[in-house]
């Protein structure tokens, strides 16, 4: 809940079902993904360029300060994530669908925290509980870092995000 950052998916509430016995999470709701937008940066039939913050005639040299500008922010959320706190958060699952397209902001949130670890013990005892005995079999196969497509067991650094 405190790990805020501007390119993090805001959390809107929190909420725990004494019935089920877990907690839920309620994040602002946003309409697209990083992978669907790449998608649409490839294909020119979708493109909307001024909606990207490119001119409407962009060559690669155009849109190279756009790809800085997006990978920056991207890599500032996860810095921001992984500085968090005594240890850090490890994500688990760092992929292009797990970053949603902000087009207010024209940026990436990082969302889907399913995976996501704790590693100084702040998250809490019920989802650090969830993270070390279900999700390290949690992960995108094609986004895998080799040391957990060896062993799912491994634990999940800053070095495998």
């Amino acid at each position: 809940v405190k790990l805020q950052h501007a390119h993090i998916v805001p959390l809107e509430c929190a909420f725990y079902d004494l019935q089920q016995n877990r907690g839920f999470l309620h994040f602002k709701r946003y309409e697209g993904d990083l992978a669907v937008w790449i998608e649409g940066v490839k294909g020119s039939s979708f493109r909307q360029p001024h909606r990207l913050g490119e001119p409407s005639e962009a060559s690669v040299v155009d849109r190279l300060p756009m790809v800085l500008r997006i990978v920056h922010a991207m890599v500032q959320s996860v810095s921001h994530m992984h500085s968090y706190g005594p240890s850090g958060v490890v994500h688990g699952d760092l992929k292009p669908s797990n970053w949603l397209w902000d087009a207010d902001s024209s940026s990436p949130l990082l969302c889907d925290f399913e995976t996501a670890k704790d590693r100084g013990g702040e998250i809490g005892e019920s989802t650090q509980h969830a993270c070390t005995t279900t999700a390290p079999h949690l992960h995108t196969p094609k986004y895998t870092a080799p040391e957990l497509e060896e062993d799912p067991r491994h634990p999940k650094t800053r070095q495998s995000d």
